[in-house]
Order: structure tokens, then sequence, then C-alpha cells
């Protein structure tokens, strides 16, 4: 009762007057009305229920009439003097007139005159091809003169009688009898319902009618027959509401499939109960119309005072404290009036007063604020602010370069959706609430970039944390530098360490004067010292172009190159080295290959390496194959080399250098070009290098205006591809 005496306090004084008013007088209405609407309608269905069981007695009770009268004819036709009289002649023809002459009397379809073996002695004429019931055959041979509904098309009465001589049956008649083809259409005008025959969910005899004026013979559905609970159903026949009633023919059709549909339309029934509802609804809204007049006169004289009172105060509330109320009343209402624009007019002053102290302080505000926005954007860290939960507060343009994304997509989402930390990253040192770390940060975007994190607490006057202050700075270049000199002296320490070992050791055995080795013993010890001299010059050449390279003092001497002679020669210095390993090289496609610009010497250096690599990556007996191609158009690389790029200038010479070894992954694919990278597989891991080869060779093709890349594919090969432009008399 608390609650509905709450909500009735809500409302306003004319929805008050109206609920009253539709308690007490509509809603009674509406009840009694709704009452009678479900007596007249359940009167309603009662006696439709009764008529459909009325009419599907009378027509059960009007096929029995037609089944007796044929068992009648049956009898009366078996007991002819004349055709037993015939039948003792043992005349056929005489037997085929006399049955076709008592078929055209009687009104039958067709008479049968069958002997003991089944078959057919004499007929009067036989239309319709009927099948019999084996259990109304067997009834005729017994003695017994039966009849049974065939619903067929057409729909028939068959009828056996008995033929006795000295008392024994010797032959059956066979009788057919068309049901009438107006029978269903003058039921249906009796009863005003619509009759059904049914057999195996099939109408076969039926007076509904498609939309198009068809006899329907499709039921909508097969539905048993009916319950004491359920009289009847409810089915839209072609469009229409009906109620449906089903009972079974079994009894005469001896098939358990075969039902009687009584369909009767369902607006006999609700043509009374929509008159009442009809009247109903006019009551309801003749109520409502005088309850709504009287609300009207009660809101004229209280209700629009008292809504102007409180649109007032809601434009009030708002900020137009230059609202006044007038509602021109002696009254209480009156004596209110004057109260709430004298409060009214006392607000404005305030507000006046309110509105210069707020106008200093957001001068003084916007002044400092302008001075730290200033200060965060022009900071090189990234400077990121955090709420109690770890969410994003602020960030200045740094920060969203740093991670790689938009304020608007940063601000008010937890951090950890913004980026992670990768794991093995360096320890934290803290002074009290400073934490400093290096860690490796990892970006939505999935790129990863160390930083140098301090995070400190972000607190009020009274020392209550509101959250956390981020400070990071991109150490990419410091993190690559240690990293490059940390590879660096490993990779000198190694590659130093051999040689120097060897050029140490036999040096020793020389100096020491082993008198009683051969010169062939000397010759091979001293060969060793220069291989492994000629290593150390190589790993100081290596180094010596990637810096002249990388500081733009290195130049090449650009001339036309007959590319094939050159290649010639690579192969050539291979030969010894593939017939040691039992490999193969073949190259093919020099055959009207035009010249090429490029630094000769430089060219060499990179088809060397190359090939060189093909032969320390591939297995004993393995092959290396190089190809080249005079490409004119980008569709034309496309289709040698899928990663043909596209930036290529064109026309150019392709040079392929394919092996079937042991191949690249993906992963070490992306890093094959960088400074001292090689790529691990356990099986070439003793194989010597420095992993400047491909770096070098990377920027020499590049300096030449070309591109180089790599396919591969693990345990199965790869292809080094590179483009050199063609020799033409405006490139110098």
């Amino acid at each position: 009762m608390n609650v509905l005496s709450s909500l009735f306090q809500r409302l306003r004084i004319a929805q008050k007057i109206i609920l009253v008013f539709v308690a007490f007088v509509i809603l009674p209405m509406v009840a009694a009305g709704g009452g009678l609407l479900e007596y007249v309608q359940a009167e309603a269905y009662r006696q439709t229920v009764d008529h459909m069981k009325n009419v599907a007695s009378a027509v059960r009770a009007s096929l029995s009439n037609y089944s007796a009268d044929l068992v009648i004819t049956a009898s009366t036709l078996a007991d002819d003097a004349q055709l037993r009289q015939t039948l003792r002649q043992d005349d056929s023809l005489a037997m085929n007139q006399l049955l076709m002459e008592r078929r055209r009397s009687m009104g039958l379809g067709s008479v049968t005159l069958i002997d003991r073996a089944g078959h057919p002695v004499a007929t009067g004429g036989d239309p319709f091809v009927v099948s019999i019931s084996e259990s109304l055959v067997d009834d005729g041979w017994q003695g017994q003169t039966r009849s049974l509904l065939d619903l067929g098309r057409p729909v028939l009465f068959v009828a056996v009688a008995p033929i006795r001589r000295s008392g024994e049956v010797t032959h059956l008649l066979r009788l057919t009898r068309r049901l009438p083809e107006s029978w269903v259409d003058d039921l249906r005008a009796l009863s005003g319902a619509e009759i059904s025959l049914i057999r195996s969910g099939r109408r076969v005899e039926t007076s509904l009618l498609t939309p198009v004026g068809e006899r329907s013979v499709q039921t909508e559905s097969f539905v048993p027959g009916p319950s004491l609970e359920t009289p009847f159903y409810r089915h839209q026949l072609f469009g229409q509401n009906y109620y449906v009633r089903y009972e079974p023919l079994d009894f005469l059709t001896g098939d358990d499939t075969t039902q009687l549909e009584v369909a009767v339309p369902s607006f006999q029934v609700t043509t009374i109960t929509d008159s009442l509802r009809r009247s109903l609804w006019l009551m309801v809204v003749v109520g409502l119309a005088f309850g709504s007049l009287g609300a009207w006169v009660l809101y004229r004289y209280l209700a629009i005072p008292l809504e102007a009172f409180r649109q007032a105060a809601a434009e009030i509330a708002a900020g137009d404290l230059d609202k006044r109320v007038a509602v021109n009343r002696r009254d209480e209402l009156g004596e209110l009036e004057q109260a709430f624009n004298e409060m009214t007019h006392h607000l404005q002053r305030s507000r006046k007063k309110l509105l210069e102290i707020n106008r200093n302080l957001e001068a003084l505000v916007a002044a400092r604020t302008d001075e730290l926005a200033a200060v965060l954007r022009s900071a090189c860290d990234a400077i990121i602010t955090l709420d109690s939960g770890s969410r994003i507060t602020s960030l200045n343009p740094a920060a969203e370069q740093l991670l790689d994304c938009g304020a608007a997509h940063a601000l008010h989402r937890p951090v950890d959706r913004i980026w992670s930390y990768a794991r093995g990253n360096k320890g934290a040192a803290s002074a009290g609430d400073l934490v400093s770390a290096q860690r490796m940060l990892v970006t939505k975007s999935g790129h990863h970039v160390p930083v140098s994190v301090s995070r400190s607490p972000l607190r009020d006057q009274s020392g209550h944390q509101l959250g956390e202050v981020l400070i990071m700075r991109d150490v990419t270049r410091e993190y690559e530098i240690d990293r490059m000199k940390t590879e660096f002296v490993s990779l000198v320490s190694h590659e130093l360490r051999s040689p120097l070992s060897s050029i140490r050791g036999y040096a020793e055995l020389l100096l020491e004067g082993y008198t009683d080795c051969s010169l062939p013993q000397i010759q091979q010890w001293l060969q060793v010292i220069i291989r492994n001299t000629d290593r150390l010059v190589a790993l100081t050449d290596d180094i010596l172009d990637i810096r002249q390279i990388e500081s733009g003092r290195l130049s090449l001497t650009l001339s036309s190159i007959e590319l094939p002679p050159l290649i010639e020669s690579v192969v050539a210095s291979m030969r010894p080295l593939l017939s040691a390993k039992g490999q193969s090289l073949d190259w093919k496609g020099g055959d009207g290959l035009p010249p090429v610009q490029a630094d000769r010497d430089r060219l060499l250096q990179v088809l060397t390496n190359l090939a060189s690599n093909a032969y320390k990556y591939t297995p004993a007996g393995g092959h290396i194959f190089i190809r080249t191609w005079t490409v004119t158009a980008l569709e034309e690389g496309q289709q040698i080399s899928s990663q043909f790029p596209s930036r290529v200038n064109l026309p150019s010479v392709l040079v392929g250098v394919s092996d079937n070894g042991v191949g690249i992954s993906e992963e070490d694919q992306k890093k094959l070009f960088t400074r001292f990278f090689r790529a691990y597989h356990p099986a070439t891991r003793e194989v010597k290098g420095t992993g400047l080869g491909l770096a070098i060779s990377k920027l020499i093709i590049e300096m030449h205006c070309g591109g180089i890349w790599v396919e591969s594919c693990l345990n199965e090969g790869s292809t080094f591809f590179f483009t050199l432009p063609l020799a033409t008399p405006d490139r110098s």
C-alpha cells in the first residue's frame, strides 16, 4: 500500500482524476463486458460443436443408407431366377447381356460374376477398376452379403452377394454403385458446412473449393479422430478459418485411414462475439469521453497554474534566472506567485557575484593549464597519467607516437589493453616512490620497443593517491647499439680466434725449426697460414666495406658489363669446391642477354657471395642453378617471382641463384640482410661466416638502383634474386 500511495502522489492532478474515473467506472464496465463476451463465446462454441456432431451423424447415416440399399440390390440380383437359369445353361454371351440389362435397370456402376477361382465369368459392363477387400470376398464365399465404401476416384459402394446351387456357394456377384456427384453439395446446402471424405491424407470427395474454384484434393494437415477433450480443431483452409471435426469411416470402408471431415466457417461463431465486442468498446469510449471532460474542467482551474510554476522552476534550474510567473490570481496561488518571483530575484543577484569570481578563477587556471600543456607537448619523453583503476587519463604526443595509438583510442581504457611488457626485462630500481626499469614494450599492434620506464604515484594535497605518472623513453637506438656491439665483439672474437690460433701454431712449429720435416710438409703449413690470413683479410675487408658504404665514401665505377662472362668466371672459380663436395652448378639464360650498367668488381663480389652461400648451405650431392631473365614489365617479373618488387626500374636484368639446400625459415628471412645475422640450421652449424656477406650484397645492389630478395622454404632450398638496370646511353 505504501508503494501504491507513493506512486499515486507522483501523478499530476489531471492524471489522478482520470485514474480514479478509470478505476471505478471504466474498469468495472470492461470487466462486466468481458464476462458477458466470454459467456456468449462459450455458448457459440457449444452450439458449433453440437452442429458439427449432428452434421457428421447425418453424413454417416446417409452413407449407411447408400450401403444398405446396395446390399438389398445385391441380394435381389443374386436371387434372380433368370440369372440362375442362365447360369445353369452355362451361356456366357446370354449372361453378359442379362447382367448388362440388370446394371442399367438397377442403376449400378458395374456387375461382375466371379467363379470359385476368382476369375470373372461374365460382366455387365465394368467401367471402374475396383480392388475388392479380401474380407469382403471371404464373407461372400461364407454366404454373407456385404457392402463397403471404396474411397477411390470416383467414390464407389462395392457389394458382394453369394449365388448358391444345391445349398453351396458356387459364384459371387460383385456390384458397384457410384456415390452421386451432387451428394456433398446437397449436404453442404442443407447443413451450411463443408463435407469431405478423406483417405490416407487426401480428400477424395469434398465440397471445398480452392481460390481458383477447383475441388481441393489435398488436406492441409492430417488430424486423427476427435477426442472428448478436443471436440474440434481450428484450421485455415485456403485463406479462410474453419472449425473442423474428424470422424472415422472404417465401419463403412474397412480402412482405418479413411475419415469424414466436417468444416464450419469460423465467422459463423465470431459474429455474435464481434457484435458484443463492438458494443463494449463503444461503452468504454463514451466513458473515457465523459472522464476526459471532467478532467479538462479541473485542469483549467487548478492544474494550469501549477504547470506554470513547474515550468518556471525548471527553466530557473536550467539557468534562466530572468524567468517570472504570472497567474493573476488573488487566492493562495497568487501569494505563491509573489514569493516565487522574489526568490528568483535574490538568486539572480547571487549568481552575478558568483560569475565574476568564476571568471577570475578560470583565467588563472587557463594560464597554468596552457603552460603545463606546452611543457607536455614539447617533452621528448612519453608522459602518461593513470587513475586509481590503471586507466589512461592523459598522454602527450610523444606517448601517442611511442604506443602507436591515438589519444581517442587510448583515453579511459585500461593500460594493459594498450600495451604489455615482454618477458626477459631488466630489473627495476626504486628510490622512494619512484620506480625505474628497463622494459621491452609490446604495443597493441604487436611492435616491440625497448623503453626506459619511470613510475611514480600521483597524489593530491592531502597525500591521497589519485593514480600514477608514467614517463617512458624510447631506447631503441641504445638497445641496437648494445646488441650490435655484443654481436660484433662475439663474432670478431670467434672469427679471429680460429685463424690466429692456426697461424700461431704453425708459426711456432716453423720457429722451433723442425729440420726433420720435409719441404712439402713445411709448404702445407705455410698454405694453412696463408688461408687463415686470407680469412682475416676477408673479415677486415667486409667490415671496411660496410663502413665505407654506410658513410657514403664507397664509389662505384659503372660501365656496360656483359653478364654471361662474369657468371662464367664465378662458375669456373667454384668448380674445384663443388667437385670436392659432389655438387653441380648449372646456369642458363645467357643467350641474347643485354648488357647491364654496373661496377664489375662489386657485381663479381655479389655473385661470388651468393654462389658461395649456395655451396655452403647445400649438402653434398646437391644442385645449384643460376638463371637470368630480361624483364620489361612488372607482370613478367611477378610471373618469375611472386615477391618481385614494384619499384624496380624497368627494363632490368633479373638474376636468380637457386639451390636445393637446407632452406631458410620465414622468421629468419625477415632478418637475413641485417649485419652479423646468420640463419641457424642444425645441418650447417659448422659453416664458417661473418654474417656480413648478404648485408654488403644488399647495399651494393641498392647502390646500383636494383633490388635483392629471397624466396625460400625450410628443408627444400632457397632462391636469391637481384635486379640490375640495363646499360643505356642516358645512364652514367
